[in-house]
């Protein structure tokens, strides 16, 4: 079985209860030039696996670093799309490894890999370069310390509203009055109330919580 690795990189969003260990994001993308590994792998090669899995009603296992006895959750959907393989995953957040890997996942310090087995011409050499181009099976899809391609990434985490609420108090100055407010119903609920709160001032720190999530990742 051949492992692919690509590296991941944040951007935290909030989800409705609680934080749930959920996230999505690429497990590859579709490749102009070949990783550290050699490959490229080509639109369209996972489809003879997905189909795979949608005839046994199977998911691909999500394993810590291709390692069996060390499972970390489930993907809840496997897909190919215009950028990649795309992925959403649940970590089992009473399993110690995946609150670990929760935690790293929102430093940038994870990436995904995927395991999978090539159909018989499944894949060409050119000028050192494997080109991917038919995955048979796809048997599991590993979170990972090492990775290798800088394109793919995961791009959601999903977290608390109580979590949303304390990074709009610490890091943009809101009060916790206008932070609750936020958190139940957006901006239109934030400046919904005039007596408290002037909008032009509201916009302008919403914008720069926007900036600081985007570059740094709350």
């Amino acid at each position: 079985m051949t492992n692919h690795t690509s590296p991941q990189l944040l951007e935290i969003k909030r989800a409705n209860l609680t934080e749930t260990g959920q996230f999505s994001g690429l497990a590859s993308d579709w490749e102009t030039e070949p990783d550290s590994q050699g490959d490229i792998i080509h639109k369209g090669a996972f489809q003879q696996a997905l189909e795979y899995h949608r005839k046994q009603n199977t998911r691909p296992a999500f394993l810590w670093s291709h390692k069996a006895e060390l499972p970390l959750g489930h993907w809840i959907s496997v897909r190919e799309t215009e950028r990649g393989l795309e992925v959403t995953g649940q970590l089992n957040l009473d399993v110690a490894k995946a609150r670990e890997v929760y935690s790293l996942m929102k430093t940038g310090s994870i990436g995904l890999s995927i395991g999978f087995m090539l159909s018989k011409d499944g894949a060409a050499e050119r000028n050192g370069v494997r080109e991917i181009l038919d995955i048979a099976r796809l048997p599991e899809i590993s979170a990972v310390a090492l990775p290798a391609n800088s394109r793919a990434r995961i791009h959601e985490i999903k977290q608390s509203p109580r979590a949303f609420e304390k990074a709009l108090i610490e890091r943009i100055g809101l009060s916790r009055r206008e932070a609750k407010r936020a958190v139940a119903g957006g901006y239109s609920r934030l400046v919904c109330d005039e007596r408290a709160i002037n909008l032009e001032d509201v916009i302008d720190r919403i914008d720069r919580l926007q900036k600081t999530i985007d570059s740094r990742g709350i």
